[in-house]
């Protein structure tokens, strides 16, 4: 009987080792998802012409101003869609850039529509600034 138990524990230890093999699978899952994700972020610019574009927190609706109010330099922001800012930061003069991951704050509905894994604040009926593309 002992010889028996001692043959069930090596196969034990085979089939346990073969299901940490799946879990690694299971990592490089995600990562597939991610690079994905950065491909639909790298065809934002085109789905929303003339943006990205850098605006005056002044020109944006007031309650998406006052959230952003110290956030970004040179009071300025980056309007990514229609209604759709996130914070401007002068190490990082490359618009196309702020697509990337982005903390977003304007109109509750582009959000979702548009990016709706982003985290940020939204309220509803936000507009496009004064200085956003018009169209």
């Amino acid at each position: 009987m002992p010889s028996r138990s001692l043959l069930v524990l090596p196969v034990l230890l085979l089939a346990l080792a073969g299901c940490s093999t799946s879990d690694q699978g299971e990592d490089t899952a995600p990562a597939a998802a991610a690079q994905s994700t950065e491909t639909n972020t790298e065809q934002k610019p085109s789905q929303f012409p003339g943006y990205p574009v850098l605006v005056e927190l002044s020109s944006i609706d007031s309650r998406v101003a006052s959230s952003m109010e110290g956030q970004t330099a040179g009071g300025k922001a980056v309007a990514l869609a229609p209604g759709l800012y996130t914070a401007y930061n002068a190490q990082v003069p490359e618009l196309d850039r702020y697509y990337q991951d982005p903390v977003l704050y304007g109109d509750q509905m582009m959000h979702q529509q548009h990016f709706p894994q982003a985290p940020g604040s939204f309220w509803g009926g936000v507009q496009p600034g004064s200085q956003e593309p018009k169209g």
